[in-house]
């Protein structure tokens, strides 16, 4: 039987606990080295796939803002378009109505500048149009003042109102009115001569077409010099 190194026989159980101890410490340094390396290489990846979710999230999030915005723009023209479409359905419908409506016009005057005689003026309202005026409202004004001079009523021309409820396409109505007292031979000269008097009738007519919307109409005639036709002026003559 060999006999045991001298080392070893002199080594105490103390000696063999400490040596042990150490050993299991090393093993333990190891093992803790091992895992700590373990757990730095799992937070390496955990930091890779937080910045691969990150950046997913990030292109998903300006991919919704794309969306948000063509949505946007495509909710825009959807708008517009409407909104045309809309004022082109109403302009349609108001083309429509215009062909349908009512146009009421004041016919050329009837009267005549006779000496001895009270002037006496007719207007003839005729609706032109292919529904009835509704609410007509008319009114006449005789005037005889110099020439040139802008007709405006004053308190002493006589003023003449007239309605009616409802006039139908074609129909007419008539509105007279008459210059107080007789005209004389110098009234009569004067109007014939168109430089020292002349004779105005104008006025107007309100009333409504069949779809509910308020139309106009304005007028002015001049007596011509031969005291028997009249003639439209430039200006105050309109159809609305």
């Amino acid at each position: 039987m060999k006999r045991l190194p001298q080392w070893l026989l002199k080594t105490t159980i103390p000696d063999w606990i400490i040596a042990l101890a150490a050993v299991i410490g090393i093993v333990v340094a190891i093992q803790q080295t091992r895992i700590i390396g373990l757990q730095r290489r799992d937070g390496i990846e955990a930091g890779r796939q937080t910045d691969a979710i990150r950046r997913a999230l990030e292109s998903s999030a300006k991919a919704s803002q794309g969306s948000a915005e063509s949505m946007r723009k495509t909710a825009g023209y959807a708008r517009g378009t409407l909104e045309q479409s809309k004022k082109t359905l109403e302009r349609t419908i108001e083309m429509s109505w215009d062909q349908q409506r009512a146009w009421v016009g004041a016919v050329r005057p009837h009267g005549e500048a006779k000496e001895g005689f009270p002037l006496n003026v007719t207007v003839t309202f005729k609706n032109y149009g292919l529904s009835p005026a509704m609410n007509l409202k008319q009114s006449v004004t005789l005037t005889i003042q110099p020439p040139g001079r802008r007709v405006a009523a004053r308190r002493s021309d006589p003023t003449v109102y007239d309605s009616c409820s409802a006039l139908p396409p074609g129909e007419e109505v008539y509105v007279t009115a008459t210059w107080p007292g007789l005209l004389t031979k110098a009234d009569v000269d004067a109007i014939r001569l168109g430089k020292v008097l002349t004779v105005f009738v104008y006025g107007r007519a309100d009333y409504d077409d069949s779809f509910g919307r308020p139309h106009h109409t304005l007028y002015e005639y001049r007596l011509e010099a031969t005291r028997t036709t009249w003639a439209a002026t430039s200006e105050h003559n309109e159809m609305k």
